[in-house]
């Protein structure tokens, strides 16, 4: 063998050496990469509080109601501290009973409304349908069906 025919071997070497390197490092980064991606995944799934009330629901409403107590309590003197004069407390009762009072009249309201509007419904419907109207029940009767007033009563039933 030559000297030319070495360098040419020496050269095939070193590239089939490169060739490996570089798809050995090629497939490292992808598997970086989707290890990367898992990883990225995992964390916006353990900070999705969606996530995490589907997966631990009883530690989650627990510590839901320690923090609220926690933070409710901060911003609240103490009964001991600081206690409302009487008529104060007297004010505050009768405000809840008025906004009692006001919901229970709501939905008193709600229901003679409904009552009125279902019976000014019925007697449009008794105006449009009204048994003197005779040449209705005769049309109704020629072209093959009942008199109107009799498919009426049928459909109250």
């Amino acid at each position: 063998m030559s000297k030319d025919d070495d360098i040419d071997e020496e050269i095939k070497k070193t590239r089939l050496r490169l060739e490996r390197a570089s798809s050995d490092i090629t497939e490292k980064l992808e598997l970086l990469e989707r290890r990367l991606r898992d990883t990225v995944e995992r964390v916006k799934l353990n900070l999705d509080p969606r996530y995490q009330v589907a997966r631990y629901p009883w530690p989650m409403v627990g510590g839901s109601i320690v923090l609220g107590f926690f933070l409710g309590s901060l911003g609240r003197p103490r009964a001991e501290d600081s206690q409302p004069p009487l008529s104060v407390v007297k004010e505050r009762k009768l405000r809840g009973v008025e906004d009692s009072l006001g919901a229970e009249l709501a939905g008193l309201k709600g229901i003679a409304i409904g009552a009125i509007i279902k019976l000014l419904v019925n007697m449009v419907k008794q105006a449009f349908t009204h048994p003197g109207d005779a040449r209705h029940a005769e049309h109704s009767a020629h072209n093959g069906g009942e008199p109107h007033e009799r498919r009426l009563e049928a459909g109250k039933y």
